[in-house]
């Protein structure tokens, strides 16, 4: 938690004073980002904590959504939805997953926990919804073996993280509408994303 509140910080410093953060080597610059360290970092914890607060009792919420349900028809779902969630929340998640998304993470779990207890009653919805997100991960999956090839892009990178979270999105969309997403998501906007990777 401390290493991805230093990160929000420090970032949050270099975007208020328009430096880049490898100006911190000098030593007015480092000067200034420690005392805002300083000032910001403790309260920055406090927040990254109550977010991974929030993830875990989201990610117990699917684990319970989960273990409810034992019918044949549904195992591909539970599977499915149970490997995501692991890949939500593995170990690490809170410094590997980016700052701006972080805060997303309770609602991505509880979209994950709405497809199962939907799935119980159309199981065949579930499916043809879930294929809408195998197209978009398969998409993705497509553009990061095109950039495998080539040197090193952070515009590409940005491209396919964002893509990545677009995914996310998608599935809030398509299997728990009234959570909302953070912004418009379909399949046509994240292959046109892809489109430039």
């Amino acid at each position: 938690m401390q290493a991805a509140a230093a990160r929000v910080v420090a970032d949050r410093w270099a975007a208020a004073r328009r430096r880049p953060l490898a100006e911190v080597r000098k030593q007015a610059a480092f000067a200034d980002l420690v005392a805002v360290m300083r000032q910001e970092l403790e309260d920055e914890v406090y927040r990254i904590a109550q977010i991974a607060a929030k993830t875990l009792a989201a990610q117990r919420e699917v684990e319970r959504e989960v273990s409810a349900h034992t019918s044949l028809a549904l195992l591909g779902t539970l599977q499915q939805v149970r490997e995501h969630a692991a890949l939500l929340v593995a170990d690490g998640f809170i410094a590997a997953t980016p700052p701006e998304q972080l805060p997303h993470l309770p609602r991505y779990l509880r979209a994950l926990a709405m497809r199962v207890t939907k799935a119980e009653s159309s199981p065949s919805q579930d499916a043809a919804l879930a294929y809408q997100v195998e197209q978009a991960e398969r998409m993705l999956a497509e553009a990061h073996a095109r950039a495998a090839g080539g040197s090193p892009d952070p515009e590409r990178e940005a491209v396919l993280s964002e893509a990545h979270w677009l995914i996310e999105e998608l599935r809030v969309s398509l299997f728990a509408q009234t959570l909302g997403t953070a912004r418009k998501v379909s399949v046509q906007r994240i292959s046109k994303l892809l489109g430039k990777v």
